[in-house]
């Protein structure tokens, strides 16, 4: 059961977020969570390197070596 008082905000999923976006471009200070597509892995180190701030980002793949090579 949730409290009932004091501050919380409940996880939040964004999906298909645009890399202008600024859940991708900018710190989010709360349980968020943003997903963006891409068609390759090149496209996809270019998506998350595509920011001016060191944010968190991680891999997630079927395919270990692949993740491990990224």
């Amino acid at each position: 059961a949730l409290p009932s008082y004091g501050y919380y905000h409940l996880p939040t999923l964004a999906t298909g977020v645009s890399p202008a976006n600024i859940l991708a471009q900018e710190e989010v200070f709360g349980p968020v969570l943003a997903t963006m597509t891409f068609r390759n892995t090149e496209e996809a180190v270019e998506l998350a390197n595509n920011t001016r701030y060191g944010l968190a980002a991680s891999v997630w793949s079927e395919n270990i070596n692949l993740a491990l090579h990224v």
